[in-house]
């Protein structure tokens, strides 16, 4: 919901693997997560009744149908079959279940990322990831990784329906246990902390938002193979962050680091982010070098003819 934290589930139903294991007794579960991670005992448990039973027919054909209308780009068909799923897999597992508490909230991912965003899909998304939550309150320990991700999922809608206070509650739950059980150099630590600083925004607190919002940001400079146009992207939002405070000094700093990740060889990209471009020449502006500023500025306007003609319209973000 990665803006947000929610990442993106589209793909989910291009590809669905239907596996029927053979291992099902509790000893060969406990003896194959025996050297893991805490969080990889869980997504294993998690899903430990599907892998280790045959999947029933008519759950298979369904989630053959959702890839076939994934693939179709038939999003309201998805969501139809995947709560049709959900119906028949508590009828066979129960409603306090872990393999259930998984389709929910990832339909519940699902359902936010649909474009254009409605309140309709917004209020079902929150359903299932409300069942999602208490599944896993029930059946796991308080401070598991699975819980942090539906209590942050939850403060993700909760922030989309301005409820703000509410998401900061359930966003801060969620942080202190992936602070606890994660380590200080975790990506969904990073994801957790992107969202609080997020919400805090878009409550109109900037001023708090900019810690997380850097904390998210050392923590994705240090990890192995993150996209690059990704990261810039991030740096931007925070040099217009702190642009929005008034240090200007910190924002330009940021916005140069961020151009040089799209630029490493210094020459100008063919394709330049415009609203990078347009932000950071503003903050220039803001702070007297207006020779720094101008040739961002015209940049801007070029990329920004080349991708849709010429349009006083469009303004800066």
């Amino acid at each position: 919901m990665q803006a947000s934290r929610i990442r993106k589930r589209a793909s989910l139903y291009l590809a669905v693997p239907f596996l029927c294991a053979l291992l099902g007794s509790a000893a060969a579960f406990a003896q194959a997560g025996a050297h893991d991670s805490q969080e990889e005992n869980e997504r294993r448990l998690a899903r430990q009744n599907v892998r280790y039973q045959f999947d029933p027919t008519p759950e298979r054909q369904l989630r053959r149908q959702m890839r076939e209308a994934g693939e179709s780009g038939k999003a309201s068909q998805v969501v139809a079959l995947h709560v049709r799923l959900i119906e028949l897999m508590q009828k066979r597992l129960g409603a306090i279940n872990l393999d259930v508490a998984t389709e929910q909230n990832t339909l519940a991912e699902y359902l936010f990322d649909l474009e254009p965003r409605d309140e309709r899909n917004l209020r079902l998304a929150e359903q299932y990831v409300r069942r999602s939550l208490a599944a896993r309150e029930k059946l796991l320990p308080p401070e598991s990784p699975l819980v942090a991700e539906s209590v942050d999922n939850l403060a993700v809608l909760l922030k989309h329906g301005k409820r703000y206070s509410e998401a900061e509650a359930l966003s801060r739950r969620a942080l202190a246990i992936r602070e606890k059980t994660l380590g200080p150099a975790h990506f969904d630590l990073s994801i957790n902390l992107g969202n609080l600083a997020a919400l805090l925004e878009a409550a109109g607190r900037p001023e708090d938002a900019e810690p997380y919002m850097r904390r998210a940001l050392v923590i994705r400079e240090s990890l192995p193979n993150i996209d690059p146009a990704d990261l810039a992207s991030r740096i931007g939002n925070h040099a217009k962050l702190l642009s929005e405070l008034g240090r200007y000094a910190e924002s330009a700093a940021q916005y140069r680091k961020a151009l040089a990740l799209i630029e490493p060889d210094g020459k100008p990209a063919n394709s330049p982010p415009v609203i990078l471009l347009d932000n950071f020449a503003a903050v220039l502006y803001a702070m007297g070098r207006y020779a720094e500023a101008e040739p961002l500025q015209r940049r801007a306007l070029q990329a920004r003819e080349r991708a849709f003609g010429p349009n006083p319209n469009i303004s800066r973000e």
